[in-house]
């Protein structure tokens, strides 16, 4: 979107930009863009990633990363940044630092759905100070603003996931009727409930088929071997989740990851009228609205699962209902809307200063 305002607004964003395929870098690639395309902003960029887990080479690179933090800082009106709850703890307090040191406003926005009371006492503390002293702290689920809230926290804004909404797509062609052709994208971990899912499919009469998308973490290797109707079809690029999803009739997301938040490809799914069918775990329930855009079913129960597969297979008329509710509710997860918003936060934490 392209602003004009009197004077530009210097923002350096901090987040991770590798190319590796995560929600988290997904969109910090895509509010960098959506800032880059405007004319009232200027963007400086510090990259985070490939510090942690880097063995002998973390420290010299983690050194790297601090000094230029400071050589930028002072050239930026506003610090946003941007991490998962577990980052905090270790370059936290040196952004805190550099905010203070050269009186920039700090602006903190944190990835999924974990709250720090989950970390271990120490970090935990550090953790709460962090956010204590952030003059906005934004998170993605109003689960995690109400748990917050509840221990003291102020300054809190609630700022969702989002995806680019291209102007010029043509509207999606609805389905008329679920015939059992499923979908998982994501990153393959245990947690993400694909065990379930296999158990859920596999030992039933359901004739509907599953494929799965994505790039292993933690799930055994040998997790579809000798699958009769659930099927890995390997990695996608984030520019080709859409069209692939849409060849679908909806997206299954049986995860009881720990920090899951408002899982982008659900946002993905809703763009192109799929529904979703997802657990009730964390805050998935405030973006996946019960037999209004999609169904939800009991973490870890493949039973719960089968059941809502077949429930949505079984009733046009349901299926239907949900996807132009999908269609419907997704319109509000606009990055950006987003990328306006934090702009606006941005300027108006500079005029206080």
């Amino acid at each position: 979107m392209d602003n004009v305002n009197d004077e530009k607004i210097r923002i350096l964003l901090l987040g991770p930009q590798s190319l590796l395929i995560s929600g988290t870098r997904i969109l910090f690639r895509q509010l960098r863009k959506c800032l880059n395309e405007r004319s009232d902003v200027e963007v400086l960029v510090l990259d985070t990633d490939r510090v942690r887990g880097a063995g002998v080479k973390a420290l010299p690179r983690f050194v790297k990363l601090v000094i230029k933090l400071f050589l930028l800082t002072r050239k930026c009106d506003v610090i946003s940044f941007h991490f998962t709850v577990t980052g905090i703890p270790f370059l936290g307090p040196f952004v805190l630092l550099a905010s203070r040191f050269w009186g920039k406003p700090l602006m903190s926005r944190q990835f999924g759905g974990m709250p720090y009371s989950q970390l271990s006492r120490v970090k935990a503390a550090l953790t709460r100070s962090f956010i204590n002293q952030s003059d906005v702290y934004m998170v993605e689920s109003k689960r995690l603003m109400r748990l917050l809230e509840a221990d003291g926290i102020k300054h809190l804004r609630w700022y969702p996931n989002s995806r680019p909404f291209a102007q010029n797509r043509p509207q999606p062609a609805l389905r008329s009727q679920c015939n059992g052709k499923f979908v998982f994208v994501g990153q393959l971990y245990v947690e993400k409930g694909l065990k379930v899912l296999v158990e859920a499919v596999e030992a039933s009469n359901l004739k509907a088929v599953v494929d799965v998308y994505g790039p292993w973490y933690n799930l055994p290797r040998d997790t579809f071997d000798g699958c009769k109707r659930v099927f890995y079809k390997g990695e996608l690029m984030p520019e080709d989740v859409l069209s692939t999803i849409e060849q679908y009739e909806a997206l299954v997301i049986p995860t009881f990851l720990p920090d899951e938040g408002y899982s982008g490809v659900i946002i993905e799914a809703y763009q192109v009228g799929r529904p979703v069918i997802g657990t009730r775990w964390n805050a998935l329930p405030e973006i996946i609205i019960h037999q209004e855009t999609g169904l939800l079913v009991d973490p870890r129960n493949a039973v719960s699962l089968r059941n809502a597969l077949a429930r949505l297979m079984g009733s046009p008329e349901l299926y239907q209902q949900l996807a132009r509710g999908a269609l419907e509710f997704g319109k509000q997860f606009s990055a950006e809307a987003r990328a306006d918003e934090l702009v606006n936060l941005c300027r108006g934490l500079v005029s206080d200063k």
